[in-house]
């Protein structure tokens, strides 16, 4: 006779965007609730900067904000921005694409807090698809459209969470 399936003594954590404006206790609530896997929240409520894909818009390639919305200059020449991030992608650079109190203040709490016992700290990520469809060019078309500029989206965004990892290390506890 075939035996029981054991329980899946399953954890959760959440998905990253919070409401709160301040990231000590935004940061006191995801811990609070997810003791066992917990996240590191976005506050998109603190200022445009920290919202989805603004967070991670710092280094990008003829990147600019107009009417609260990010948006690609394609009428300049972005090429030499854009050779620095695949120079940067294959020698490993991670420096450039720390990431920033002004982008991720949820990172920067959480990172001063005792998590070194917890099983996984989660991080949110935007990735290239959602962010090349939110930023478009003059002419309304999405980035991720572009082959060469959804590639450099790629290497961009990976440098940035590579960056965010060698950072992000457990304190004591």
């Amino acid at each position: 006779m075939a035996k029981m399936i054991p329980p899946p003594y399953s954890r959760s954590t959440g998905v990253g965007g919070l409401p709160h404006t301040d990231p000590v206790q935004a940061c006191s609530d995801v811990l609070a609730a997810f003791p066992d896997i917990p996240y590191v929240p976005t506050l998109p409520n603190r200022g445009l900067l920290e919202s989805i894909v603004f967070c991670d818009s710092e280094q990008l390639p003829g990147g600019f904000i107009r009417e609260g919305r990010l948006l690609y200059d394609s009428t300049k020449d972005n090429t030499a921005a854009m050779e620095q991030v695949y120079m940067d992608f294959v020698e490993q650079n991670f420096a450039r694409y720390a990431l920033h109190e002004n982008y991720a203040s949820g990172f920067f709490e959480m990172a001063k807090r005792p998590v070194g016992g917890v099983r996984v700290l989660k991080c949110q990520v935007t990735g290239p698809v959602t962010f090349g469809m939110q930023v478009v060019d003059y002419e309304k078309r999405p980035i991720y459209y572009d082959t060469q500029l959804a590639d450099v989206l790629s290497k961009m965004i990976a440098l940035r969470r590579g960056g965010a990892n060698t950072r992000c290390r457990p304190g004591p506890g």
